[in-house]
């Protein structure tokens, strides 16, 4: 299952959870605000298909993807999570409508090139399956804002990503990526990144220019060291580079003027920059399990008075 980069033995994992988790769940119910009847399986929702907007078939051990779903023609809410199911075959015209499509946790290893014909949809979470690539029509879907990856196989995503320029979020942490396109830097709307458990070595300085850019995850990677261009993401709150290669932290990271919390526990930085006192917004920092002098750190505490610090 996903880890999603909060380790139990920091004291402020209440917090970090609190901060990770509570925009995602606002995100979540502005996008079905309206109390809906929820259908709870295929065979009632046929009998009256036009009626139905929200079906969940959560949990209910399917193999495939009932083909009686094309005839619901205003379904707007779609949860298959925790089944079985390895194959979807097509999406028709009906599907038009669906803005909110929920497949994680079953054993798909392709999505069908016919997604493009979800024009509407805002979420679509396809977590803990068996993905290796997004066919190249996903990156029609200019409507989506919530994309959901987490825990698959996939290594590369489309070049045509940055076409879906309304994303806000991005999870696609435990996978095998190494790199970016270019092209993503064209997310100008992106506010949470995790690619976390992946297989970075570096970062392209080419997508570190998102202007609205809240928590980057970079956790769990093989990254030794962090482009200069790092500053660019002036309204970044949440940098988390905990488990890499680090050995320092650039000086521009002083332009992160808005950043409140920093966690690079388990690097090999033996002193930080001495820009660090800089960071005035900065209320955590996680050191441990770097090499720190006992001078060193009673250095940044100077530096960083307001700032609570675990070495």
């Amino acid at each position: 299952m996903k880890n999603s980069g909060l380790y139990i033995f920091y004291p402020m994992t209440k917090y970090l959870l609190f901060i990770l988790v509570f925009p995602i769940l606002v995100f979540s119910q502005n996008i079905n605000p309206k109390k809906e009847k929820i259908f709870q399986d295929i065979v009632t929702s046929i009998q009256t298909p036009d009626e139905v907007t929200n079906l969940n078939l959560r949990g209910n051990n399917l193999f495939e993807v009932p083909h009686e779903i094309q005839k619901l023609k205003n379904l707007k809410h779609l949860n298959l999570m925790k089944n079985n199911i390895e194959f979807w075959s097509e999406i028709n015209t009906n599907f038009q409508k669906l803005e909110v499509l929920l497949f994680n946790e079953n054993e798909l290893k392709q999505i069908p090139n016919s997604i493009d014909l979800c024009q509407n949809l805002l979420k679509i979470d396809l977590s803990a399956n068996k993905l290796n690539e997004l066919p190249d029509n996903f990156t029609k879907l200019k409507k989506l804002k919530h994309l959901t990856l987490s825990v698959n196989n996939i290594s590369i995503l489309p070049e045509e990503i940055g076409d879906c320029k309304n994303i806000e979020v991005i999870e696609i942490d435990n996978n095998q990526l190494s790199f970016l396109p270019a092209t993503i830097s064209k997310l100008k709307k992106l506010t949470f990144l995790d690619v976390s458990y992946n297989q970075f070595n570096e970062l392209d300085e080419s997508w570190l220019h998102f202007p609205k850019l809240k928590h980057l995850n970079l956790d769990y990677n093989k990254l030794s060291t962090i482009p200069v261009e790092i500053s660019h993401l002036k309204k970044l709150e949440i940098l988390q580079i905990n488990f890499n290669n680090l050995i320092e932290l650039p000086e521009s990271i002083a332009g992160l003027e808005n950043l409140n919390t920093l966690t690079i526990a388990q690097n090999q930085i033996q002193f930080l920059p001495k820009e660090i006192g800089k960071l005035r917004s900065l209320k955590t920092l996680i050191l441990t399990g770097n090499p720190i002098s006992k001078e060193e750190a009673e250095r940044i505490k100077k530096e960083l008075p307001n700032c609570a610090i675990y070495f």
